[in-house]
């Protein structure tokens, strides 16, 4: 919708924006959910490794470490303005325009400030620089092979000299193709963003593939195997203390958690879609802003438009 103007008549020429983001419901993809490829950690250089049956898929770092779970929040940011478009039977391209504030509203900051856009910016750079490898399945005329991508393809900002900025994301094929197929979509709590921790995060996601969203529902499995699935860079015994202290806390916002032991499987999670969780619903504020400081070095943002 050309008629959307965030920067003024000059700089809708360059960034047409196409959606409301704010008011867009928060999306994830299925795909994304079930298994680790985001790291918990920040600053993360060790690979991700996941080993299947037929296939393995590797997540590599570049400069700045592997991307995390809180730089996965543009990806969803994408994604469901991507799924938002789809819905209203908007023409939908790999191509997505926002500005800082779209971002900012859609995972509920409400102090925005210099520091907001320069992690927004690091972000994509950790989304784009992250490489994740997998391999091909064997034809009859290849033995073996694979393919690689980064979470993004490429991205762009935009500095104005009123401070406010816009941002232009394009998505690979394949996560293109995720977010355009209806049997990937599932919703996710807009609290989910008020999750600090990469644990917390990674098991919401995982328990909302695993358990569903009508309230009720139920999912358990066994710590070890959820310690395979997060990839994480922690002792299994750390991970086992650090799971059972946020079942006691129940910060998985919109699930309840408990803990039993199988005889066979040792120590075990069970999750419960729970619609009244205290954390879950949170009023909806307007974001307060900083002064914004002038970027350091605005000549190296700058593209033959």
């Amino acid at each position: 919708m050309s008629g959307i103007k965030r920067f003024g008549e000059l700089q809708t020429d360059l960034f047409a924006f196409t959606a409301d983001a704010p008011f867009v419901t928060p999306k994830g993809l299925e795909p994304l959910m079930g298994t680790s490829w985001f790291s918990m950690e920040k600053h993360r250089t060790t690979p991700i490794r996941h080993e299947y049956q037929k296939y393995w898929v590797e997540i590599t770092a570049g400069a700045g470490g592997i991307a995390t779970y809180w730089d996965q929040d543009v990806l969803l940011f994408c994604i469901s303005q991507i799924i938002h478009g789809v819905k209203n039977g908007d023409e939908v391209t790999p191509v997505v325009n926002f500005t800082g504030n779209d971002f900012f509203e859609f995972t509920g900051q409400k102090w925005v400030g210099a520091r907001s856009y320069d992690a927004l910016v690091n972000a994509l750079r950790r989304l784009q620089n992250t490489t994740v490898r997998t391999s091909l399945k064997p034809t009859v005329d290849m033995q073996h092979g694979e393919q690689g991508a980064g979470w993004i393809s490429s991205y762009r900002t935009l500095y104005t000299k009123t401070h406010r900025t816009g941002f232009q994301v394009t998505l690979p094929n394949h996560v293109f193709q995720w977010a355009t197929n209806k049997r990937n979509w599932l919703t996710i709590d807009r609290s989910y963003f008020d999750l600090m921790g990469g644990m917390e995060r990674f098991l919401y996601l995982w328990g909302r593939k695993a358990t569903g969203y009508t309230n009720g529902d139920r999912w358990e499995e066994s710590f070890t195997s959820i310690y395979e699935k997060s990839a994480t860079t922690s002792a299994i015994t750390r991970f086992r203390f650090n799971l059972s202290q946020v079942i006691k806390r129940q910060s998985i916002i919109g699930y309840h958690l408990e803990e039993y032991t199988n005889p066979k499987r040792g120590r075990m999670l069970t999750l419960e879609r729970d619609i009244n969780h205290p954390l879950l619903i949170r009023p909806r504020g307007k974001i307060r802003r900083k002064q914004l400081e002038a970027p350091a070095q605005p000549k190296q943002l700058t593209w033959d438009l």
